[in-house]
């Protein structure tokens, strides 16, 4: 069971919350994203040692150089969904 849960809400932090202030010393993360448009959160968990276990949404905001620079990282493991139920 996670430890630590962030949502992107004010009353859980917000997803970034987990980059700035935990991400720093995580073994692993399982990250959840229906939009995946940046890759700078995934590379800062990395090079800190962390793997990461990422879901995201093929969709118009899931950019197709994000989602190759995480399949490059073997410290990636990604999974993916075309299906717009995946919110």
């Amino acid at each position: 069971m996670p430890r630590d849960v962030y949502a992107n809400s004010k009353a859980s932090g917000f997803t970034s919350s987990f980059f700035m202030s935990a991400g720093h010393k995580a073994q692993w993360a399982l990250l959840a994203s229906p939009f995946y448009s940046t890759y700078e959160p995934i590379r800062g968990l990395t090079d800190n040692g962390c793997q990461v276990k990422l879901l995201v949404r093929l969709c118009e905001t899931t950019t197709p150089k994000t989602v190759r620079l995480a399949f490059e990282n073997p410290a990636v493991a990604v999974r993916y969904y075309t299906d717009r139920r995946f919110h």
